[in-house]
């Protein structure tokens, strides 16, 4: 299937988005647009993909997609969704970005929910994880199947991972007397 790839700089140049628990999606995305003719200048080596079982499971979780079934699922991408799916991959991310957090913070013997603000580099990591568990938590068939369907509902603006941020901002809506805690 045809998978958006998560930009350079979000991966590369942010220490932040180049965890091990991120290696795995980042090979799933780059291995996407490798019948397109836009193979990645790195590609990650079989071991460094990080929680998977061996390195024949990330082997085939990195190209098996690519290899053999990338023309059917590229025309039923097409079918579904008739945009770049680079943008549809951005346009999914900065929908699912939180503007505003809720953090524990205890006061005078009780535990308050305090709202405070979310800097960008710390939102896109958010929406990143979200984006993730939300498709690790979906019914099908592989992660990039899982992965591409979920990126297309939050390019809608339907889906868990924007499900999960209207409650963050609920949260954060309803624990607003408490921001003089911060």
């Amino acid at each position: 299937m045809l998978i958006p790839q998560i930009p350079s700089l979000l991966l590369l140049r942010e220490k932040k988005f180049t965890t091990r628990r991120l290696y795995l999606t980042r090979a799933l995305l780059r291995q996407a647009f490798a019948h397109c003719g836009k193979i990645p200048h790195c590609w990650p080596s079989r071991r460094s993909l990080g929680r998977v079982s061996s390195p024949s499971v990330a082997e085939s979780s990195c190209f098996g997609p690519a290899t053999d079934q990338s023309p059917c699922h590229e025309k039923r991408f097409n079918k579904r969704q008739k945009t770049n799916p680079l943008s549809v991959l951005r346009q999914a991310i900065r929908g699912v970005t939180p503007d505003i957090a809720v953090k524990a913070r205890r006061v005078g013997g009780s535990t308050h929910q305090v709202p405070i603000e979310i800097g960008s580099t710390q939102g896109k990591a958010l929406a990143i994880r979200w984006l993730l568990g939300a498709s690790r938590k979906r019914p099908g068939r592989n992660m990039a199947f899982k992965l591409s369907s979920e990126l297309v509902d939050a390019a809608k603006g339907s889906g868990d991972a924007i499900r999960k941020k209207e409650e963050t901002h609920r949260m954060a809506e309803a624990n607003r007397a408490f921001a003089h805690f911060r």
